[in-house]
C-alpha cells in the first residue's frame, strides 16, 4: 500500500538520523559513568566548537537536497556531477581543513576561550575528536547527494552497522584509552564501513545511474 511504502521510506531516512543522534548523545553519558563528570566538560566543549564547522556546512549543503531531486527529475546528470564535485571541494576547505588545523591548535584556543589551564584539554582527545569531526563533515555532501536522489536505503544500513559497532566498542575503548576511547570507537567503524560505502555508492549513482555491488569486483 501507499502508506506502507511511505512508512518504509520514512524509516530509511529516520534510521541514519537516529544513529547520528545516538553517537552524539550517548558518549557523554557513558563517559560520565566510567571516567567521571569532570571528563565530560572538556569533551563537550571541544565537540561544541568543532560542531561550528558542521553548522557552516549545513548553510550550503541543505539547499542542495531538493536541488538534486529536481535535477534528477529533469535528467540533468551533468549538473548533479558538477555540483557534487564542488560540494566535496567546499566541504574539504570549510569542513575538513579547519578540523585538521584544530587538532593541533585546539587545546590552546579552548584554554584561551574558557579561561582554563592548558592541561584541562587533553591534546590526544582534542586531536581524536577533530579527526572524527573531519570525517563526519566529509560525509555530509555524500549523504546530501544520496538523499536528494532518493537513495536512503544504503545509508540506513551503513549507519545502523557503524553505530552498533561504535556503541559496542565504546565501553571497551574507554576502559583501555580513557576519554580518547570515545572518538576512537566512532572513528573505526565510520572510517572502515560508513564513509567508504557511502562514497562508493554515490560514485555508482552518478556514473552508472544504479548501484550494483558486483561492479566493485570487476
Amino acid at each position: 500500500t501507499k502508506s506502507g511504502i511511505l512508512l518504509k521510506t520514512g524509516a530509511q531516512f529516520f534510521i541514519p538520523q537516529l544513529a547520528a543522534a545516538l553517537m552524539y548523545v550517548f558518549p557523554p553519558i557513558l563517559l560520565a559513568a566510567k571516567v567521571g563528570t569532570t571528563a565530560v566538560v572538556p569533551y563537550n566543549l571541544t565537540l561544541r566548537v568543532l560542531s561550528l564547522t558542521t553548522q557552516l556546512l549545513g548553510l550550503f549543503l541543505i539547499p542542495l537536497w531538493p536541488a538534486y531531486g529536481e535535477a534528477k527529475v529533469r535528467g540533468d546528470l551533468q549538473w548533479i556531477k558538477k555540483t557534487y564535485r564542488r560540494s566535496l571541494i567546499a566541504t574539504a576547505l570549510f569542513g575538513v581543513l579547519p578540523c585538521l588545523i584544530f587538532a593541533f591548535i585546539g587545546p590552546y584556543l579552548l584554554a584561551l576561550w574558557s579561561h582554563k589551564e592548558l592541561s584541562f584539554f587533553y591534546a590526544p582527545l582534542v586531536a581524536a575528536l577533530s579527526l572524527w569531526m573531519a570525517l563526519a563533515n566529509f560525509s555530509q555532501p555524500v549523504a546530501t547527494l544520496l538523499n536528494g536522489l532518493s537513495q536512503p536505503a544504503g545509508q540506513a544500513g551503513y549507519g545502523r552497522a557503524s553505530a552498533i559497532i561504535a556503541l559496542a566498542l565504546m565501553p571497551i575503548a574507554i576502559d583501555r584509552f580513557g576519554p580518547v576511547g570515545v572518538p576512537l570507537s566512532c572513528l573505526i567503524p565510520f572510517a572502515v564501513i560508513n564513509l567508504p560505502c557511502t562514497l562508493w555508492e554515490a560514485n555508482c549513482r552518478i556514473r552508472q545511474g544504479s548501484f550494483n555491488p558486483l561492479r566493485f569486483f570487476r
